[in-house]
């Protein structure tokens, strides 16, 4: 017996010892499954040699194509999962969900953003998100970003004092990239405004984004008095750029992380901290 022949033997060998309770044999000899009523074993003829094999009844085709599309899934997951992690940069708002957002004016206007992608990208509407320390401003584009992240649609979340914190060749490319992401969410401007290279990576950025068109949301804790005065012309060419791309929206409210703070305060002491 030959190599293949072999192989067909322990086909037909499986194939019985796969006979589940409720199966029977048919009319021609061969398996039927219980279940379904469809054949678990087949005839093949090969040099000359008639055989009996295993093979998969539709209840077995129903589970492979089950297995395939769990395995797809799971592939799916572990790929979007990545992608989420590459796209938003902190992993304290990777998590950031509208579902699970306090129901603020703020995060109201954010989802209402997010569910409009389609405009706002066709018409290249941007968001100056404006406010205090702790109102919010970057769970509201995290929750932007995220929505549309679900959806399919590249984005990036990422902060100025992370770009300037590259090397110089390492930022150079980044910044390059940059154009390939449909939303582009940058955190924190202002703390840089001071520095000539953060002036001058500032103004790249969003000059790039404004010759893309594509949308930009800037979260920063500068307030329009800031922008309306500029300390020099290199300044308020970044800020001028900047307001011909983002609408500006004033995120007012409770300070959260004080909030959050004192609830831990709290707790400490009911734990006799």
């Amino acid at each position: 017996m030959n190599g293949f022949e072999r192989i067909l033997e322990q086909a037909a060998e499986k194939a019985y010892a796969h006979g589940e309770p409720g199966d029977y044999l048919g009319p021609d000899g061969l398996l039927v499954c219980g279940t379904c009523g469809t054949a678990k074993q087949c005839r093949v003829t090969f040099v000359g040699r008639e055989r009996v094999v295993g093979c998969l009844c539709g209840c077995g085709v129903r589970r492979r194509e089950e297995e395939k599309r769990q395995a797809q899934e799971a592939q799916r997951r572990l790929r979007e999962n990545r992608a989420r992690r590459g796209a938003v940069a902190s992993g304290m708002l990777r998590e950031a969900r509208f579902e699970a957002a306090q129901p603020t004016g703020l995060i109201a206007k954010a989802k209402n953003y997010a569910a409009n992608w389609q405009a706002v990208r066709e018409h290249n509407v941007g968001l100056l998100l404006m406010g205090g320390v702790g109102v919010g401003k970057s769970y509201a584009a995290a929750c932007i970003c995220n929505a549309l992240l679900d959806q399919g649609v590249p984005c990036l979340m990422t902060s100025f004092g992370q770009i300037l914190g590259m090397e110089w060749e390492e930022r150079g490319r980044f910044v390059s990239r940059l154009s390939r992401y449909e939303l582009l969410v940058l955190d924190d401007l202002g703390a840089q405004r001071d520095s000539p290279l953060g002036k001058e990576t500032m103004f790249n950025v969003v000059d790039q984004r404004y010759r893309a068109k594509k949308p930009l949301i800037v979260t920063t804790n500068l307030g329009m008095g800031d922008l309306n005065n500029p300390k020099n012309i290199n300044e308020e060419r970044v800020f001028d750029r900047l307001l011909e791309v983002c609408g500006p929206v004033i995120c007012e409210g409770e300070n959260f992380r004080q909030k959050g703070g004192r609830a831990t305060r709290r707790a400490l002491r009911e734990a006799g901290w």
